[in-house]
């Protein structure tokens, strides 16, 4: 477990993001004011996993993983986040992870992080746990940016896994829960999740309308 300095105290992930809760600060605003304006190590490495991830620069992923593979537990799970983007995770690897969000008792910014990348590798079971989670602290979550964008990320990437599975009524389920996290204003949030829904109705309605909604959210997305 990594720790941070609190004052006089040092708190681990959830506990910190428990207390920068009840202040209504940011982990980024956090980190950044305790670090003299510069990122947390491990916020500035899952910045280069996304980066890497959409710039389809494998040698990148496959460097992060090298170099944290046999560190903290903290560590491996960077390590299993950036692996699982470019290689199937083991099962042993799968195990590690599912075991530590199992014992998650509030979904910070390192455990959000981690599903934005291979929550859709988790089992059915754990991700319908996680989605109830969220929803307990749905008010916190959804006017939190840093959070809503990560936690929309791992919305995104389950439905097309159960589309992807053919489990349409659970698709169209995480669907309209991802709606409730909306907020006014959150272009982007509804932006990643129409494509979503966009893909769930060429697949499973209208091939036709399906299609031509995918076709203007790229065009939104190039402008």
């Amino acid at each position: 477990m990594v720790y941070f300095k609190y004052g006089k105290s040092m708190l681990s992930f959830d506990r910190l993001d428990f207390a920068l809760q009840k202040m209504n600060v940011s982990p980024l605003d956090y980190s950044l004011m305790i670090n003299n304006g510069e990122q947390d190590n491990y916020i500035s490495i899952f910045d280069e996993i996304e980066h890497a991830y959409y710039q389809r620069n494998i040698k990148q992923l496959q460097c992060i993983y090298e170099i944290n593979k046999e560190g903290s537990n903290e560590q491996k799970l960077i390590a299993f986040s950036a692996r699982g983007l470019y290689r199937r995770l083991t099962i042993e690897e799968l195990n590690e992870i599912e075991f530590y969000l199992k014992g998650v008792q509030f979904w910070g910014f390192f455990e959000l992080s981690i599903l934005a990348n291979i929550g859709d590798k988790l089992d059915n079971s754990i991700i319908d746990n996680i989605i109830e989670d969220l929803g307990y602290d749905k008010a916190y979550y959804e006017n939190n940016l840093y959070y809503r964008v990560l936690i929309y990320h791992f919305f995104y990437k389950i439905i097309f896994k159960f589309i992807d599975s053919e489990k349409k009524e659970k698709a169209q389920e995480i669907l309209m829960i991802s709606k409730q996290f909306f907020m006014p204003g959150d272009v982007m949030s509804h932006v990643i999740i129409n494509f979503a829904e966009s893909f769930y109705c060429y697949y499973y309605t209208d091939k036709k309308q399906g299609k031509m909604q995918i076709q203007e959210t790229l065009k939104f997305l190039k402008k």
